[in-house]
């Protein structure tokens, strides 16, 4: 056993020490550095290249979204909100041309039924953007006001539908939507967008054109207030206008658990969506945190009940035309996917992939997808979220599985080295992305056997890090890995030969 075992290492020493002579090997995408164990961590939207050539000898890297799965629940349904208290969705449907609803049903489909057609209490143009009290019986929306006039046609449409916002108010209803009370009066040109309640059911906030103008619609603000049920209405009080970082776009996306603070997405002064960046604004220390920072389309962060992690989506490595106006908006819709962080903003990555015709969910993927509004589930393992290709709009489950399970990392302190008997390693040459042939030493215990073994690997660390060679050892956080059955690829970039 031990020399089949022996064998197989020099073969793939072999392969690793060829590899420039053939070519350079292909790039893997959105590079980045992690330390997982193969079992339970969660898939990241791409693998070290340094770590491919050795990971594929002993495992297949899993294939996109291969932890996901993705469920239909509604053919038609837009901006959606999960209701925890009542296990209900509710969410807007398009209908004809200006013309939208708020429904609420069941996940799997059942009870369905609309809450604002047909009903006089409140107009009859564009409904949407529902988001449920946390009690479950009352939903805030936002209503295109019928007095105020926007630009005949489809760009009229589009700016007074409840992704823009231009001439809505804000409404709340009851939970059967027997009862409307309107919260908002906006002059024309004005707007509402977002309305957002906070856990406790105390507060609620919401984005607001404070002054009108072109390109997003004017100058937004944030409105805070307080909610309280008084004689059986929905009372609004308080309100504060907050403008943190002087952005000229606000969406507010919600609170984070504790109700300490806001989240929401932004675009400075003169730039234009695809600058929209995801921001947290501490209400008590006000303190403002910028979560993402690139040129893309970054929007619809949400805090996972147990605080732990946010979702939002992104058009982050999806090639796409960016356009800078509203009226190109309507002919380059953004292609988005749904990303999950940590939540201070670290460990970024992709869940989903619907924009990649090579993935499951991504098989339509060939005219462009957005993801849209979502909301998590009860167990900050699921979300329900808007799917749009083309026209369809539909509302999906999406069951993240390991994907929200944390990235194990080390980063050992540097210790006297002590020599482990029964260690040992080889010097390693693999080929770079660039074709360029760098070293690396590779650890492992010599009590092998025929079975696939994982791998761990230490990204610039060489012997300050993983360990002295010379003396067959390696840290303590090393002798750990080696005694738990890893073999442990230790990358030295002092080595490489830009570096001499």
């Amino acid at each position: 056993m031990q020399t089949r075992v022996s064998l197989a290492i020099l073969i793939l020493f072999g392969f690793l020490s060829s590899a420039c002579q053939r070519g350079p090997l292909a790039r893997a995408p959105e590079p980045t550095a992690t330390l997982a164990a193969p079992t339970t961590a969660p898939r990241v939207d791409a693998t070290a290249p340094a770590s491919t050539p050795v990971a594929s000898a002993t495992q297949t890297a899993p294939a996109p979204s291969a932890n996901i799965r993705v469920k239909v629940l509604q053919e038609q349904g837009g901006r959606v909100s999960w209701s925890h208290a009542k296990n209900l969705i509710a969410f807007d449907v398009g209908g004809k041309e200006g013309k939208s609803d708020v429904y609420v049903a069941r996940l799997d489909g059942a009870d369905k039924r609309c809450l604002t057609c047909d009903k006089k209490e409140v107009p009859q143009l564009q409904n949407g953007n529902p988001e449920r009290h946390p009690s479950g019986e009352w939903i805030v929306f936002q209503a295109q006001d019928p007095a105020l006039r926007v630009p005949p046609g489809a760009i009229g449409n589009f700016i007074a539908s409840p992704g823009i916002g231009i001439n809505n108010n804000i409404w709340v209803t009851n939970a059967d939507g027997s009862k409307f009370w309107q919260i908002t009066r906006v002059q024309n040109r004005h707007g509402t967008l977002h309305p957002q309640f906070s856990p406790d059911g105390k507060k609620i906030v919401w984005s607001e054109i404070v002054k009108p103008g072109d390109g997003m619609g004017g100058q937004w603000a944030i409105k805070l207030a307080d909610f309280a049920i008084e004689n059986g209405a929905p009372r609004v009080t308080n309100i504060q206008t907050l403008t943190p970082g002087n952005l000229e776009l606000y969406e507010t996306h919600g609170f984070s658990p504790d109700n300490r603070a806001i989240i929401f997405s932004g675009v400075p002064q003169g730039r234009f969506y695809y600058d929209l960046e995801i921001y947290t604004f501490d209400l008590t220390t006000q303190q403002l945190v910028r979560l993402t920072e690139n040129s893309e389309w970054d929007e619809h962060a949400h805090y996972s009940p147990d605080g732990k992690w946010i979702a939002w989506i992104s058009s982050t490595n999806i090639p796409q035309v960016k356009p800078q106006s509203l009226e190109g908006m309507t002919r380059n819709p953004p292609k988005t996917d749904v990303w999950v962080m940590n939540a201070d903003g670290s460990n970024k990555r992709r869940v989903t992939r619907f924009n990649d015709p090579n993935a499951p969910e991504g098989r339509d993927a060939s005219a462009g997808v957005i993801v849209g509004d979502l909301s998590w589930g009860p167990d900050s393992q699921s979300l329900v979220a808007k799917i749009q290709r083309g026209r369809n709009e539909s509302i999906v489950l999406i069951e993240l599985g390991a994907q929200t399970a944390p990235i194990a990392r080390a980063t050992p302190t540097p210790q006297k080295i002590q020599a482990k008997p029964g260690a040992s390693y080889r010097d390693v040459t693999y080929c770079t992305p660039d074709g360029v042939a760098q070293k690396m030493n590779l650890f492992y215990s010599k009590s092998l056997s025929d079975k696939p073994m994982p791998i761990a690997v230490y990204v610039h660390g060489g012997g300050w890090t993983a360990g002295d060679k010379g003396s067959g050892a390696g840290s303590a956080d090393m002798q750990g890995l080696l005694e738990r059955g890893y073999i442990v690829a230790s990358l030295d970039y002092r080595l490489a030969p830009q570096y001499k």
